[in-house]
């Protein structure tokens, strides 16, 4: 009879006293990536806005607006998910960070391994949905409340100027 061994591993979880670190860390790259949209977002609405350039500073300033606040919250709710979701359902061996608004996690970016958490992939997915959701709804509606916010800062500091 021949022993065998079974050898489980154990990976180390991300505790909440590394939050702030997983957010940090997500804006690095994210922002590198923000700006690039930025940029290709400010021509697109150069070329929209040829015939009112007059709103064009406008436009990007609202997208501008927009793009730093989906960062912000991005980043937020991937310290989240490193804090919450990773190790805990899935490991990933090219972890720097999980979590994006854009695209799931999938077999062929993150190689997630799932086997021995209790998790599928579709499960994984269902939850990284529910996060992404989260994200775009909470950048969308802190998006409303400062434009709003700032057309009542605009508007009255108008009627200041004529008084």
């Amino acid at each position: 009879m021949v022993p065998t061994v079974t050898t489980e591993l154990v990976f180390e979880r991300i505790g909440w006293s590394n939050y702030l670190y997983e957010c940090l860390w997500y804006l690095g790259p994210m922002a590198v990536l923000h700006c690039g949209v930025f940029i290709i977002g400010c021509l697109i609405l150069f070329f929209l806005s040829r015939k009112k350039p007059d709103v064009l500073r406008k436009r990007v300033f609202n997208f501008g607006l927009f793009l730093l606040l989906f960062l912000i919250v991005g980043s937020l709710a991937n310290g989240i998910w490193g804090c919450l979701i990773y190790n805990r359902l899935y490991h990933s061996v090219d972890y720097i960070f999980d979590f994006t608004p854009f695209w799931p996690v999938t077999l062929n970016v993150d190689r997630p391994h799932v086997e021995g958490y209790g998790t599928t992939p579709g499960e994984l997915n269902a939850i990284w949905f529910t996060f992404a959701v989260f994200t775009w709804a909470v950048t969308v509606a802190l998006y409303r409340l400062s434009h709003r916010k700032l057309q009542k800062a605009r508007s009255s500091m108008a009627a200041n100027l004529e008084q």
